[in-house]
């Protein structure tokens, strides 16, 4: 009777012998910490900030910071908000041109169908 119990036991999926544990105390130190890492970046300080906003607003020279601060050598969190800036002034660009067809296309449309109106 006990051997097919223990039979029934290893189908299941259960082991009478157990397997003891292999990985070492300092290997669990190192993966309870899984955020440190060997390189880490200095935040944007508050003077950094306004003065980044002070260059982007003098017209041409903030456009052209807005490229160099993207795509530069410089701190990677400042990179990723210009780049993304970079995408939504290329989409409002865009935008911008699509709905200036349109209108135009009307207001073209409605003043050569004025023009076929004859009132008297």
């Amino acid at each position: 009777m006990d051997n097919n119990f223990n039979q029934e036991q290893s189908y299941q999926g259960y082991s009478q012998e157990q397997q003891p544990y292999q990985q070492p105390m300092q290997d669990f130190a190192r993966v309870q910490q899984p955020y440190e890492t060997a390189y880490t970046e200095e935040p944007i300080t508050f003077g950094d900030w306004m003065l980044t906003k002070l260059i982007m607003c003098i017209p041409i020279v903030g456009l052209v910071m807005m490229f160099v601060w993207a795509f530069g050598d410089g701190k990677k969190s400042k990179s990723n908000i210009f780049k993304a800036e970079l995408v939504w002034m290329l989409i409002s660009i865009v935008l911008s041109i699509i709905v200036m067809i349109v209108f135009f296309a009307f207001f073209a449309a409605v003043a050569s169908e004025m023009g076929t109106y004859s009132y008297y």
